[in-house]
This record gives structure tokens, C-alpha cells and sequence, in this order.
């Protein structure tokens, strides 16, 4: 498995979060099952590779992914991929309302769902897919997106009290209150409740949560510094343990013991991040 991260140019630091690369080659039948977990990062998806599938848990509904897709925020474990073959995937993660800064397209409406590019972002998208399949290096295919986002950013809105919200709740890490959050910003609840959704595609409270969740893994990717389970349950905002599991299984669908006894490269790339 090869995972790399790459930083977006000066003109797009303040939109774009990272470049990631995902390549992994399968041997012949060989099937990998990679679950899906909580992230509040729409994300723009370019294969180079083999295509795959994403698996519902609900049903076993099976789709191919497209060479080219937005990925909207993540609320809930409710896909895994299905990968085989020889896998080369560019994701561009964009910072939560940023997406929409660019593209105006409403968030909440790509919530938990992964929609081919051009449904949502036209034609073009089709073109700069072609070229990054014939692409032969990392440095090609990032440069030919940062383009195409650069092409956007005419459009870009300037910063909004949703940006102000984001700052404040990352920087109490998931831990301030929404009903003091929108006096701190002179707002009503429900005017910042609807501004949320529609820029960042969740609601404040889930994303709170959200991040509060994520919390753990960036803890557990940096080595917790020696800290023990109950010390990165409280550093998190979990004040008891039932608390702990009952948000990890509704996140995961399974317990922290289950989960962490398997490999979990993946999902601490991105959810460390």
C-alpha cells in the first residue's frame, strides 16, 4: 500500500487541504474490503487505475466508482469499498465550506453521497479525468487540478460567519457549545444551523461531534504521547466510557477492542489527518 500526501499550491492553501495518492496492486482474485468512516472533507476523486466498487451495508447494493466523482461529507459508516486490481486513486481534499466557496454547490445535498463530477461540476471535469489517466506522475495529475480548481476561484465567496464557526470549533476541538458559539458570532442558532448545512453539509452539533471522533485518531497517528485510553477518551470530550463506545459504534459499527485489532493504515491516513 502507498499512501502519500502533498500540499496544494500558495494560490489555493487556504482551499484546498492536501493531495492524497492511493496506490495498492491486488494479486489476481484477491479482494480488499476498506470501510468508509466520518470525515467532514468534500473531496474531489480522480482514478488512474483499476476501477472498484463501493458496497452499501444496508443491502450489499454494489457501484462502480467513477473515474471522476465529488465525495461529500461522511456522517456515517454506511459504504466499504470493494478494491481489486491495480488501484491508483488522486483525492483533493478541500477544507469543510470550501467547496462550496468555489463551486456553490449546496452541501447538504451531496451529504453521505459520492456523485460522478460532471453531474455536479459539468463537462470540463470529463476533459482533466482523460488527462489525468494518461498522466505519468503525481506532480501531472496535481497540477492538472489545482488548474482546473484555479479556473473556479473567480467565483469563490469571501470568508463567511461559517469559516468564523469552523475556526472557533476546531480550535476548541469539537468542544464548544453551538448555543454559545452563535452568540459569540451574533447570530441565531438557526440561521448558523442552516449556513452549516448548506456550506458544510452538516449540521454544527454532528460536526462537533464529527471532529471529536476524528480527535482520536490524530491522538493515536501522533503516539498519544504514552496517554492511556481513558486520558485520549477525556482529551476527546468523552467524559465516561459507555459515552466512548456508544459514539465509536455508531461511527464504526463496531467497539474500539474489534476495531484496533485489525490493521488500520488506511483509515489513520485520512482520519489522522
Amino acid at each position: 500500500m502507498n499512501l502519500k500526501a502533498y500540499p496544494p499550491g500558495d494560490k489555493l492553501k487556504s482551499i484546498i487541504k492536501r493531495h492524497c495518492i492511493y496506490e495498492v496492486q491486488f494479486d489476481k482474485d484477491q479482494f480488499q474490503i476498506q470501510p468508509i468512516l466520518p470525515l467532514v472533507v468534500p473531496t474531489l476523486e480522480f482514478l488512474y487505475g483499476d476501477q472498484f466498487k463501493t458496497v452499501r451495508y444496508s443491502d450489499g447494493q454494489a457501484e462502480k466508482v467513477p473515474y471522476h466523482g465529488v465525495l461529500g461529507p461522511i456522517t456515517q459508516r454506511k459504504i466499504y469499498l470493494e478494491m481489486t486490481g491495480n488501484i491508483g486513486v488522486l483525492c483533493t481534499e478541500f477544507y469543510p465550506a470550501a467547496f462550496y466557496s468555489v463551486f456553490k454547490v449546496p452541501m447538504h445535498e451531496l451529504t453521505d453521497l459520492s456523485v460522478e463530477g460532471d453531474v455536479v461540476l459539468g463537462k470540463e471535469i470529463n476533459e482533466i479525468s482523460a488527462r489525468i489517466l494518461e498522466a505519468e506522475s503525481d506532480y501531472e495529475r496535481i497540477v492538472l487540478v489545482e488548474k482546473f480548481v484555479s479556473s473556479h476561484l473567480e467565483a469563490a465567496t469571501k470568508p463567511s460567519v461559517v469559516d468564523a464557526a469552523l475556526t472557533e470549533m476546531h480550535r476548541y476541538k469539537g468542544l464548544c457549545s453551538v448555543h454559545l458559539l452563535s452568540k459569540h458570532l451574533t447570530i441565531s442558532e438557526r440561521h448558523l444551523e442552516n449556513s452549516f448545512k448548506k456550506q458544510v453539509g452538516v449540521t454544527p452539533k454532528l460536526y462537533n461531534r464529527i471532529l471529536r471522533f476524528n480527535r482520536i485518531f490524530a491522538l493515536l497517528q501522533n503516539g498519544a504521547g504514552g496517554k492511556s485510553w481513558q486520558d485520549i477518551m477525556h482529551e476527546c470530550g468523552y467524559y465516561d466510557q459507555s459515552h466512548f463506545i456508544r459514539d465509536f459504534k455508531f461511527f464504526t459499527g463496531t467497539t474500539p477492542a474489534q476495531y484496533f485489532a485489525k490493521p488500520t493504515d488506511f483509515e489513520n491516513f485520512f482520519l489522522g489527518s
